[in-house]
């Protein structure tokens, strides 16, 4: 899939087919340092956010009952402890990330 996720309905059906074609993320890529570091921070949560899915998920392997909630429990971790290990670890999860966002964003002036 090529194009500009920012484009309007209206930019795109103003364009010829070959302003189109040359509308894509490879037409001018970006080299510099902040979109690499950039890259390298979508990646590495992307890592991080994959590795919680595993330890949150039912199962774990086709054996059944070696889900990471039965280990934890055999364990005597509470699930208090799980959460803060899994905070830890992976930082806080898509979910929490995006709460906070949305709460960022709704704070105003109130005077």
């Amino acid at each position: 899939v090529t194009g500009n996720p920012y484009a309007s309905e209206d930019d795109v059906t103003r364009m010829s087919w070959q302003e189109l074609n040359q509308n894509t993320a490879l037409a001018n890529p970006d080299y510099s340092a902040e979109s690499f570091d950039q890259a390298w921070e979508n990646s590495e949560q992307g890592l991080k956010d994959a590795g919680r899915d595993v330890l949150t998920s039912h199962t774990m392997a086709p054996v059944p009952g070696l889900a990471p909630e039965n280990v934890r429990i055999a364990a005597g971790v509470s699930g208090d402890e799980y959460e803060q290990m899994l905070d830890d670890t992976f930082g806080p999860s898509a979910e929490e990330r995006s709460n906070e966002a949305e709460q960022g964003g709704q704070g105003g002036d109130t005077g």
